[in-house]
């Protein structure tokens, strides 16, 4: 999916959570998981970047 959308041209980011796969069992690593969700959604459907930089400050171009 991610290489996909990279050719397509369209704003993605690949995270990575460090030692799990699709199967995030690790109660911290599930919760950050989701506000990365939220902060991707918040950042491209509510024009709020916030959230995403105060977590991935390193990842913005």
């Amino acid at each position: 999916m991610y290489n996909a959308l990279r050719l397509l041209d369209r704003p993605t980011a690949f995270v990575v959570v460090e030692g799990l796969d699709h199967h995030i069992l690790d109660y911290r690593k599930r919760i950050k998981w989701q506000n990365t969700i939220f902060a991707w959604f918040a950042k491209w459907l509510k024009d709020d970047d916030s959230w995403w930089k105060s977590m991935y400050d390193k990842m913005e171009e």
